[in-house]
């Protein structure tokens, strides 16, 4: 053999190295990845299932947001008096 065929395989054995290397990262990476998708989605069925009856548990985190939705909307619309005749007295919380 001469030697720049030697060089060629000492070369080709070098990037096979960094390349399944490389691959082996994006693997663990993915694996990473796919591993929290699959938490979030045996949690969300977890909640689900949550309670005395199957889908209580969606049902009160539903109602919970709802609330959340509701609570922001009452404040906008008091806070959208401030600064007019219809004040009230929330706005002071606020400086007005």
């Amino acid at each position: 053999m001469d030697s720049g065929t030697l060089i060629l395989i000492a070369a080709g054995c070098g990037i096979l190295c960094i390349v399944l290397f490389v691959i082996g990262t994006v693997l663990n990476a993915l694996g990473i990845v796919f591993e929290l998708i699959g938490g979030l989605v045996e949690f969300a069925v977890n909640l689900f299932n949550f309670g005395p009856v199957p889908g209580c548990g969606c049902v009160v985190l539903a109602g919970a947001i709802a609330m959340c939705v509701v609570t922001a909307l009452a404040v906008n619309s008091v806070l959208q008096t401030c600064g007019t005749p219809q004040q009230v007295n929330f706005c002071q919380l606020f400086g007005y």
